[in-house]
């Protein structure tokens, strides 16, 4: 899914590098918050 999306921002020239920064940030924190999200149900969970 995420090897998708990076390709599809390779593929836009028109993005430029700075954006391109700023968009793959906002991918890392959106994965990471979904790994904090995920470990705090599994250890409500069991």
């Amino acid at each position: 899914m995420i090897q998708i999306v990076l390709k599809q921002i390779y593929v836009l020239d028109s993005l430029s590098r700075k954006n391109l920064f700023i968009l793959s940030t906002m991918l890392y924190r959106q994965l990471l918050n979904e790994i904090i999200f995920i470990a705090k149900l599994k250890s409500v969970l069991d």
